[in-house]
């Protein structure tokens, strides 16, 4: 390994890359598999500032949320009167 890649992060990552699911690069199974290295050897807090930055930057470290049908329309009319609600509000 090179001497710039000769620390923990760097080698956690790399852990990571062979304990995660066959084929899954950077996406969440292995920010997630990732993540769990980090707090189980670095610490919690090390763990904490991490995830911060993950949720800055929009790393996403957790499967997407199955909505069901009745919850997805029941936002779809929340965001449609909100809209609405707008538009009313600039032309007043």
């Amino acid at each position: 390994m090179p001497v710039w890649s000769r620390n923990k992060l760097y080698i956690l990552h790399e852990v990571a890359h062979c304990l995660a699911v066959a084929g899954c690069y950077h996406n969440w199974e292995f920010v997630k598999v990732y993540l769990d290295l980090v707090y189980y050897v670095l610490g919690e807090d090390i763990y904490k500032i991490l995830r911060d930055q993950f949720k800055k930057h929009r790393v996403k470290y957790y499967p997407k949320k199955m909505l069901s049908e009745d919850v997805r329309e029941k936002l779809r009319q929340n965001f449609i009167q909100n809209v609405l609600k707008k538009e009313v509000a600039y032309v007043n």
